[in-house]
């Protein structure tokens, strides 16, 4: 074959070759994030300190007399009322006429008028016991002896309180009491439920081995349940800023500790990490105190996964795949 006819082929050959497919990239699709706004709102610096419930009105039932108690039905816990007797106590002098009576009767040498005498004179003795009156509507805290024993004057049997005056102290570290303004809102946790309450004053005194300073805190209500020497927690409330820029703690990337955190907003369709100033934090939120604003778009949830740079579109959190 010659060579005009050889190329003539070749070229022949090519003309009828399919044209080549090319390959079509596809775009990356944008990965879907939960988002939030900051919003404005109240923010409020609280402290949480462990305290105990003490009574203001308080009473400590004494014998008056060495004797024996011979009747104190009331157990802690019961509540009595104002000038119900709770506890009697019998002298030393009338036990020993009570008891010489009763020593004549087993003996069965009293005859029947002297048995008529010495139970009128038997009687006489028992209705001079001396009554121990409560003197106000209140809750037996403790009972510190029992019927049948012998105690001498000013020996403690019974303690009361009155509920209504129940109140708490709280243990402040003394480096937050500088913060602590009178009135300011307290919420007291006690058994299980919350109570209204507020900050009324520092007691004159530190606590030498926590370095905390007792304040006293009233409740708004009676305490419920009404107990004393209870533990509680105190979340106190120390400053407050209104009209505060505020996110979800959770939308801060790493550590909070200082007042520089991090976060990633979405800048036209792209993640990008911002740097903000943090003010006032609780436990669910943070006060933002500059590097954002309110129309910013930031990224909630998944954020530490996210190197910056991303194509991002923002989604409600029930359409982003888990």
């Amino acid at each position: 074959m010659t060579r005009p006819l050889l190329l003539a082929l070749l070229v022949a050959i090519a003309s009828c070759r399919e044209p080549t497919e090319t390959t079509a990239v596809a775009p990356v699709k944008p990965l879907l994030v939960e988002v939030v706004h900051p919003r404005r709102g109240d923010m409020y610096d609280v402290i949480t300190v462990p305290g105990e419930t003490l009574a203001r009105t308080v009473l400590r039932l004494a014998a008056p007399i060495s004797g024996r108690v011979v009747w104190m039905p009331s157990q802690p816990g019961d509540r009595v009322t104002a000038g119900t007797v709770v506890a009697r106590v019998r002298s030393v002098e009338n036990e020993a006429g009570v008891r010489g009576f009763a020593a004549l009767d087993a003996a069965g040498v009293l005859g029947k008028e002297e048995r008529r005498v010495t139970d009128r004179l038997q009687d006489q003795l028992n209705a001079s016991d001396v009554a121990l009156r409560a003197t106000f509507d209140s809750v037996v805290a403790e009972r510190l002896h029992n019927p049948g024993e012998q105690v001498a004057p000013g020996d403690v049997l019974l303690e009361l309180f009155d509920p209504r005056s129940l109140y708490a102290v709280c243990h402040v570290p003394i480096e937050g009491v500088a913060d602590l303004v009178a009135g300011a809102p307290v919420v007291l946790k006690l058994a299980g439920g919350e109570i209204a309450a507020h900050f009324e004053t520092l007691l004159s005194v530190v606590t030498p081995t926590a370095v905390t300073v007792p304040a006293r805190v009233v409740a708004e209500d009676p305490v419920r349940p009404p107990l004393l020497n209870a533990a509680v927690v105190c979340d106190v409330q120390r400053s407050a800023r209104h009209n505060a820029l505020i996110l979800p703690r959770s939308a801060l990337i790493g550590s909070t500790i200082g007042d520089r955190a991090s976060v990633m907003v979405v800048d036209e369709g792209i993640a990008r990490a911002r740097s903000v100033g943090v003010g006032l934090r609780t436990s669910k939120d943070v006060e933002i105190a500059d590097g954002l604003t309110d129309t910013d778009v930031v990224i909630a949830s998944g954020q530490s996964a996210l190197a910056g740079g991303e194509r991002v579109e923002p989604a409600p959190a029930a359409s982003v795949p888990q």
